[in-house]
Parts: structure tokens; sequence; C-alpha cells
């Protein structure tokens, strides 16, 4: 079995690939800021890792990544979901647009 890791998957797009992905028996581990959202995630896949995570904190992710290696054994594939969107170009935003 396939195991994935997601950021942002608390709601939106993120949401709908833990569902798909979940449908296709991969172990998801789920990485979002939304402590509330994820209890609901969990109460609706109860073999969803699901962690508190704020995806600009590296030692964090560490952790989560740690965490999950742990439950499932690897880590086959990472996909960075969460974003802060802007209306700007990226010609026009710098990093600390995406920090804050």
């Amino acid at each position: 079995m396939k195991n994935v890791i997601i950021t942002g998957a608390a709601q939106g797009i993120g949401y709908f690939l833990v569902k798909q992905l979940l449908t296709d028996k991969y172990n998801v581990t789920v990485l979002d800021l939304d402590g509330g959202n994820l209890g609901a995630l969990s109460k609706e896949w109860p073999s969803l890792l699901t962690l508190v995570c704020d995806v600009r904190d590296s030692n964090r992710i560490k952790e989560c990544v740690e965490e999950s290696v742990l439950k499932f054994g690897s880590v086959d594939c990472a996909i960075h979901n969460a974003c802060r969107c802007t209306f700007e170009s990226m010609n026009n935003t710098d990093d600390a647009t995406y920090r804050d």
C-alpha cells in the first residue's frame, strides 16, 4: 500500500484529494493548521492520520513526517497543497508574503 502526506487538506481541493486517495486504498497523513476540520476528517475516515502543522515551520514538518513513518512505515509521495492565495504576479511578490 502506498503512503501519502498531503498538506492543506482539511478543506477544498485538498479534502477531495484525501477522499480520492483513501477510496483508492492509500494510507494518508494530513497536515493542516485547522485542527477542527482535521477532527471532522478523522471521524469520517478513522484510518487517516491527521496532524496540526504550520507548513512554515520546518521543524514541525519534520516531526509530522516522522509520525507518519512511525504509523505507515514510509512516505511514498508528498503533496504540498497548502497555499496562500495572492492576486499579485510572482515577480511582484516576495517570500515574506507567503510566510505571513
